[in-house]
This record gives structure tokens, sequence and C-alpha cells, in this order.
């Protein structure tokens, strides 16, 4: 009798531990997804550079003059959906050649946050894929190569389960830099002016006469989401230094990630076996 009430307790502590365990690794799951995301973005971020190397000094030349081209005949910002561009193709079309190296999925840069430690692609547009993969440009603004009386807009989300992206973007202040790294250069921009304002509120978006802006947006607050946060920069002078320290910053944090999620992993794992070994054991007994 004493041995089948001592199998039932073993059998209902594995179970328990069983229980224990999917729980952890349900719990960690959204940290994993995370951090593979940011696993991603870099990789894209390198194979872009990868890319840049394969055109000549010509096409970047060209492809940034058109750009700057672009931009001037650009007077003024609006926010173009996807489905709203399909009615003018011509443009859409123009607009999605803009920065386009061919085969790198309407990549046309990156964006680098040194204070939340983020590193994304920027794609063409908006879309939900768009928007699950990293940070869209918004048709019907400025593109990412700067000049006077510019102003860029980028939208990223805020709070999904499986990526950080815009996700502490409320944690820069006004000071902080952010860069931008398009065909071969860097644009680094620093926070004047935080804002919250309703979803159709575009004045804020707009270009200021002179004025060479970027700003990022993203939904707030966290997860209610009824009203959207706007971190507007103003371009400075690039200090190369600088942001090639911020650029490894940005690695060793994922690095240091990636290590502790892998020991996390393994020591729960190690520790599984040794409970499953120790429950057979006492079985035998």
């Amino acid at each position: 009798m004493s041995k089948k009430k001592n199998k039932k307790n073993q059998e209902s502590y594995l179970s328990i531990v069983m229980l224990l365990w999917i729980g952890f690794g349900l719990l960690l799951y959204p940290y994993a997804t995370n951090l593979w995301n940011e696993y991603l973005n870099n990789q894209y971020a390198d194979i872009y550079t990868v890319n840049l190397v394969k055109l000549s000094e010509q096409q970047k030349e060209e492809m940034y003059e058109e750009a700057l081209k672009y931009n001037q005949d650009h007077k003024q910002n609006q926010v173009i959906y996807e489905e709203d561009a399909i009615i003018n193709s011509k443009e859409h079309q123009k607009y999605k050649s803009q920065l386009n190296m061919g085969k790198n999925n309407g990549v046309m840069g990156t964006v680098i946050i040194p204070k939340i430690k983020q590193k994304m692609i920027i794609y063409h547009g908006f879309t939900d894929e768009t928007l699950e993969q990293g940070c869209g440009h918004i048709e019907g603004t400025s593109l990412p190569v700067g000049g006077n009386s510019t102003h860029s807009v980028y939208v990223a989300h805020r709070g999904l389960p499986d990526a950080k992206l815009f996700t502490d973007l409320d944690q820069l202040e006004e000071g902080d830099l952010f860069y931008f790294y398009v065909l071969g250069n860097y644009l680094a921009y620093e926070v004047d002016q935080m804002k919250t304002v309703l979803p159709n509120e575009v004045n804020n978006i707009q270009i200021e006469e002179g004025q060479d802006l970027a700003t990022l947006v993203t939904c707030t607050p966290y997860a209610v989401n009824s009203h959207r946060l706007l971190v507007r920069g103003h371009r400075v002078t690039c200090d190369k230094e600088q942001i090639e320290e911020d650029n490894n910053q940005i690695k060793k944090s994922l690095i240091e990630k990636m290590v502790l999620a892998c020991v996390i992993f393994f020591v729960n794992i190690l520790l599984f076996i040794a409970l499953f070994i120790r429950n057979i054991k006492k079985r035998r007994i």
C-alpha cells in the first residue's frame, strides 16, 4: 500500500514539475521571440550594408540625387495609406522605387535609437506586414536623405508580444540622438519635441521652411493605443566615433541578452533532466 502511495506521490510531483516547466516556458516565450526579432533586424541591417557594398559609388550617387530631387519636389507632407496609394499608382510606384536596391524587400535604410538600444530596418510604407517586421516610412513624407525644408516620418508598433520595436520610445528625452543609415551615410537627429496627439492630427508632421526634421511615431498610452506619440528631432552634425560606439553597445546588449536566454534555457533543461532522473531512481527503490 505504501509503495502505491509513494508511486502516486512521485507521479504527482513529476506532473507538478512538468507544469511548472511548461509555465516557465510560456513566460519566457515573449522574451525569446522579441530577442529573435531583434536578432533578425540586426541581420537584415548587416545584409543591407553588404548590398550597399555591391553598388558602385556612381549608382549610390544617382540614387541619392534622385531622392534629393524627390524631396525638393515634395512641398507638403501627408499620410498616404497603401490602399489609398493604389488610386495614384504612378506616384506610388515612383515612391517605391526611391532608395530601393531591388532585391531587398523594399528596404530603404536602417534606424538606430541608442537610448532604447534598438536598431531596425526601414521599409517603404506601413502596412500590417511591414510593421510586424520593423519600422515603416510614411509615404507622403520626405525621404530619409535630409535637406532643407524636409520632414521624414517613421512609424513602428509598440507593445507587441513578440517584438519590442518602439515599445520604449517614450523613454527618449529632449537632447537624445537617433540616427538613420541610408546609402552608406549616417544622418543624426537630436530630439527637440515630444507630443501626444490624436491619430488624425497631422499638423505636427508638416514640413517647416528651412528645417531638416525627422519624427518617430508610435501608439500611446501603452496597451490602449488611443493616441499617437510623436518624437521629433532636428538634424545635427554626425559624430562617427559616437555612432560606432552606439552601434557596438546595441550589438553588445543583444549578445548579452542572447547569452542570458541560452543560460536560462539550458539550466532549466538540466534541472528538468535531474528531477526526471531522481524520480526514476525513487521508483526503483
